[in-house]
């Protein structure tokens, strides 16, 4: 896996770059978080910039704000769809995992939900962030997605306490 990092001032730049690799067909768009997806694996460049100044300060004393992170894959890699949205996991909340995860795999709620063997219902009270799971459906997803714990729970330090003490709290 080769990393290019580079730093610079222009946002529209750094998805503009992306974006054109996307909708030519060269790169995939695997798992948004808090940009629009519209569902068909191209990318709304002026959409995204849009929803990316959403989150940077109005009032910047740096000079340049932007960075730009570029996992390439060597040509020889073979990674599946769920093996590159797992390394785009980091840092996000347990809820937006499980559904990038199941975007990732190609699955409606119904479908994962069945194979977790939980109402949908329930699969959309975790993905909104209503509900956290029991660590008998932590154990659930891993095995569905080939996901070690970690991976799912590293939002933060308090993310297996916070389980446990779920745990607890339901018997």
């Amino acid at each position: 896996m080769v990393a290019r990092i580079s730093i610079g001032s222009s946002l529209y730049g750094a998805l503009a770059y992306n974006g054109k690799k996307i909708n030519e067909g060269k790169g995939k768009l695997l798992v948004t978080n808090k940009i629009f997806d519209n569902g068909t694996g191209k990318m709304d460049i002026h959409r995204a910039v849009e929803d990316f100044k959403c989150y940077m300060p109005v009032q910047m004393r740096t000079e340049k704000p932007v960075i730009h992170i570029s996992l390439n894959p060597h040509p020889d890699d073979k990674l599946t769809d769920v093996e590159l949205a797992t390394i785009a996991l980091y840092n996000m909340k347990f809820n937006d995992k499980i559904k990038a995860l199941r975007k990732a795999a190609h699955m409606n709620q119904q479908e994962l939900a069945d194979k977790l063997h939980i109402h949908v219902t329930h699969l959309s009270k975790m993905e909104n962030g209503h509900l956290l799971p029991s660590i008998d459906i932590v154990q659930r997803l891993m095995k569905v997605f080939a996901v070690i714990a970690d991976n799912l729970l590293n939002d933060s330090e308090d993310s297996v306490v916070e389980l446990q003490n779920h745990e607890l709290n339901e018997h």
